[in-house]
């Protein structure tokens, strides 16, 4: 392709302080071809769903996603989790009928012991016609080094 135009918009509509619900496109537009991605969906404090709508030269995509988390011990702790099913067809296949699928499920614990240092585990599945069964495990340990610093300042090494 000799290049190509993007557009990009969304709108996010709070309905109160912990409710929302958004909508976005984004488009590729070239000489000979387009392609276009569709979301909607809604949000709050402890989960989410979207609906998501693909089309255009790599092939054509549905589906929807919902996640949640959970707080515990007054957010020391949070399980969270992940579900997303989406139909795809890729572009060199004209039958309806050789749409695919992928499931994935994902989840876990977070654990935050302070404010600088939080760490998880997490858990997923992955499964259509190429991964009858693909899982994995993550774990990760964060270290936010501005707020480490932030809480150093002022240890008693002032410039005189």
């Amino acid at each position: 392709p000799q290049g190509n135009d993007q557009l990009r918009g969304g709108l996010n509509v709070f309905l109160d302080n912990d409710i929302s619900l958004n909508a976005s496109y984004s488009a590729i537009m070239m000489e000979d071809e387009n392609s276009g991605y569709f979301t909607l969906g809604a949000s709050s404090p402890h989960g989410w769903f979207n609906y998501f709508k693909g089309h255009g030269f790599g092939g054509d995509e549905d589906g929807f996603a919902l996640g949640g988390s959970l707080p515990l011990a007054h957010h020391k702790f949070e399980l969270f989790g992940t579900l997303d099913y989406s139909r795809f067809r890729y572009f060199e296949l004209d039958n309806e009928s050789d749409r695919d699928y992928l499931f994935s499920t994902i989840f876990g614990m977070h654990w935050k012991p302070s404010e600088i240092v939080d760490a998880g585990i997490e858990f997923e599945d992955v499964n259509n016609d190429v991964f009858s069964k693909d899982w994995r495990m993550l774990i990760n340990i964060n270290v936010n080094f501005s707020s480490a610093f932030k809480h150093g300042s002022g240890s008693g090494h002032e410039n005189h």
